[in-house]
């Protein structure tokens, strides 16, 4: 997003976008991994009133938060930085989140 003038409403409350637009203006910046994990789930389940664990905080997993969140899906989002999950959980207070840390494989 940083390389476009403009971005639809999806791609700033996602905060990232894969697929930028050339216009006159510049590069228009939009988000498709919402409406795509969103219909290829719903092949799957209905997401409304469901549990779902979301496992990163990067901007795919930033995409699936807002298409369980707007499906009335109760997210908990499971991530190493704890940085990037407070910034998560402000921009969708309905989520829970937890912190995970790494462990070493005993062998």
């Amino acid at each position: 997003m940083r390389l476009s003038h403009t971005a639809t409403p999806l791609a700033r409350r996602v905060g990232a976008a894969n697929t930028l637009l050339r216009r006159a203006e510049g590069w228009h910046a939009d988000n498709t991994d919402v409406p795509g994990f969103l219909a290829a789930l719903r092949h799957l389940i209905q997401p409304e009133g469901r549990v779902a664990v979301v496992i990163g905080t990067g901007g795919a997993a930033r995409a699936c938060v807002v298409a369980l969140v707007d499906a009335g899906a109760h997210v908990t989002v499971l991530g190493r930085d704890a940085s990037a999950l407070r910034v998560l959980a402000r921009g969708f207070p309905a989520i829970t989140t937890c912190e995970i840390r790494s462990v070493k494989a005993r062998g």
